[in-house]
């Protein structure tokens, strides 16, 4: 990925997150893809978005932004679930990672404050 390209995503992951009213970071490792586009649909039906995102990348994007800082949630393969409205993502992150047990929600963020994994 050349560098403009780098840019480009970081600042719509950033303006994307901005406006997010939480955000929840999930491990994928070992997630079919079948699985992944089923959380996507879930999410995008409920008015939310999910992303995959390169975590140096979504660090970048985050550092700007009124969230707390979660960076240190971003290990392994990462699967970022946000949406305006707050109880969205948290709720159905939850739900899809109690049908698959590759799905580990490790935390997230709603406005400045940090959640864990409960």
């Amino acid at each position: 990925m050349e560098r403009a390209e780098k840019r480009e995503l970081v600042a719509s992951l950033q303006s994307a997150l901005s406006g997010a009213g939480s955000i929840v970071l999930a491990q994928n490792a070992g997630l079919t893809v079948a699985n992944l586009e089923t959380l996507r649909r879930e999410v995008k039906g409920a008015g939310g978005y999910v992303k995959v995102a390169k975590n140096r990348l979504a660090k970048l994007a985050l550092k700007d932004t009124d969230h707390a800082d979660i960076s240190g949630l971003f290990t392994g393969p990462i699967v970022i679930a946000y949406a305006e409205d707050p109880m969205t993502a948290p709720k159905l992150a939850q739900k899809f990672a109690e049908k698959n047990a590759k799905y580990v929600v490790l935390g997230g963020v709603m406005g400045k404050t940090a959640l864990d994994a409960e």
